[in-house]
């Protein structure tokens, strides 16, 4: 049995429908509404799981970069744009970290703080939404709102469309 400061709950974005469980070094999603739980595959160690951009879908963040998991299949598909990210229309809002140069470089980003940035797969257009010292932890949206986290603190991004 595991010790309780082994076992870490988080819900999985807006609802309280899905949880994110660890236990030990093994991580679950938990859905509460249909009562099933889902092991996943990963070994590393997982920072959080937000909703991805279709039922079933998943964005698993981890200290390495976020995988694209689907519940259904099992699949996973490592996510190499961006270490976090979120989905916007059709494109993607990410950050890319102070000290991540060859990203800077592979995106022609002279900004030298952690940055937030909008960008389209497509047309590969990008625009920088903030270039900040502060250390991001996290961004999700929430409801209609993006918000990315910084040692503890929330902040609202309001220029991304």
């Amino acid at each position: 049995m595991s010790s309780a400061n082994a076992i870490q709950v988080q819900y999985i974005g807006d609802t309280t429908s899905e949880i994110f469980l660890q236990v030990a070094d093994t991580y679950y999603i938990f859905d509460v509404s249909a009562g099933k739980i889902y092991t996943l595959p990963y070994k590393l160690p997982l920072i959080y799981i937000k909703p991805g951009i279709r039922a079933g879908e998943y964005l698993v963040v981890s200290e390495k970069g976020t995988f694209l998991y689907n519940i259904s299949t099992g699949d996973s598909s490592f996510q190499y744009l961006f270490k976090d990210f979120i989905y916007f229309k059709n494109m993607l809002i990410g950050v890319i970290y102070k000290d991540e140069t060859e990203k800077k470089n592979n995106f022609n980003l002279t900004e030298k703080g952690n940055l937030i940035i909008r960008y389209d797969q497509q047309t590969k257009e990008r625009k920088v939404l903030l270039d900040s010292q502060l250390d991001i932890d996290r961004i999700e949206w929430r409801g209609e709102q993006i918000i990315f986290s910084a040692k503890g603190n929330e902040y609202e991004l309001k220029n991304f469309d």
